[in-house]
């Protein structure tokens, strides 16, 4: 896997043994399960904290840890490869399917009712007054939402029926370590989900991605009246405004990247705006975000190609009659969500 395997555990009892781990490296621990070949499955992400991790190793297995910095993605199974495996699901025609999907080769299907859902639980990995972002692609009308004892927070995509589009969830957890992730269809027709993603805000791979510090470097911006502008409207007291053509736009070429590693971008925008990826390895990707009047936090995932370890992140104005605005970009690894070692 991605990331510095550090431990390889052979538990060869015929019960299964909880052992606490000291001494790793990193903040987030990739724990596969391997068979009789070299195959091996994703299980879980868990935080290590301070070096220490607790987990328990099923009765004649053979465990790999890996370990890495970042956010990494703190979901089991989060793309459906290894079909419902970590999800709970609930209504008639719930499933795994082959199509449509996003990346690898399979998603969730959600049948013909607003009763038909998905979740997945995370017991005690999350750190206490820590923001976090939920992300998924969904096809046709999902919502999505985030529930344990201290909130409930939801949001509903917006309806484009046979097109792929991301839902995001910012949000700051409190003294509950525990969530419970989830989705249920918005109409009565089939919904699909793929590709989830639950991270938190932490190891940003920008530069500079609230323009606080008054200079646009190393971003590039250009196209008349595009610049920096003193706001408070997301967070810190700068954003950065496009003039009213679409011409205008706002881009910055990341190195150091990871070959064959998944990404995710986030972004607050405000108003008609394209915020893609592109020069990774692959095909340019990204997603559109439409004026609702305010900011709106929007994400999509991109994946790098065999060899390479850059990519360009950026905006263009889609509006020619008003100005748009940028603020808070973040790129965050999740590593490889194909769940293959």
């Amino acid at each position: 896997p991605d990331g510095q395997i550090v431990l390889v555990v052979v538990n060869d009892e015929t019960s299964d043994r909880s052992q606490s781990i000291s001494g790793l490296t990193g903040s987030i621990a990739k724990i596969f399960e391997v068979s009789g070949s070299r195959d091996g499955t994703l299980k879980t992400t868990k935080t290590v904290n301070n070096g220490d991790l607790t987990y328990t190793f099923p009765k004649k297995s053979v465990t790999v840890i890996a370990c890495q910095d970042g956010s990494g993605n703190l979901l089991s199974n989060p793309g459906f490869e290894n079909n419902t495996q970590s999800w709970n699901f609930f209504g008639g025609g719930s499933e795994a399917s082959n199509s449509p999907v996003v990346f690898g080769t399979k998603s969730f299907r959600m049948g013909h009712s607003n009763s038909n859902g998905l979740n997945q639980f995370i017991s005690s990995d999350l750190k206490r007054n820590t923001e976090y972002v939920l992300s998924a692609y969904v096809y046709n009308s999902v919502n999505m939402y985030v529930d344990n004892n201290d909130f409930h927070y939801a949001i509903s995509s917006p309806v484009e029926n046979s097109v792929w589009r991301t839902v995001t969830l910012g949000f700051l957890s409190e003294s509950d370590t525990a969530l419970k992730v989830g989705f249920w269809s918005g109409s009565d027709d089939f919904n699909w989900v793929d590709d989830v993603a639950l991270v938190e805000m932490t190891g940003n791979l920008l530069t500079n991605s609230g323009f606080e510090s008054g200079s646009l470097s190393p971003w590039n911006g250009y196209g008349h009246n595009s610049g920096i502008i003193n706001s408070s409207e997301v967070e810190g007291s700068r954003i950065f405004r496009m003039g009213k053509s679409s011409s205008n736009g706002l881009n910055t070429t990341v190195v150091g990247l990871n070959p064959n590693t998944r990404y995710l971008a986030i972004a607050w925008a405000k108003g008609s705006i394209w915020f893609r990826a592109n020069s990774f390895g692959g095909p340019s990707v990204g997603v559109w975000t439409p004026d609702t009047g305010d900011f709106e936090q929007s994400s999509f995932q991109f994946e790098t190609g065999v060899s390479n370890t850059s990519a360009n992140i950026g905006f263009w104005e889609g509006d020619i009659a008003n100005h748009t605005y940028v603020d808070d970009v973040w790129l965050l690894e999740l590593g490889d969500l194909m769940e293959i070692l």
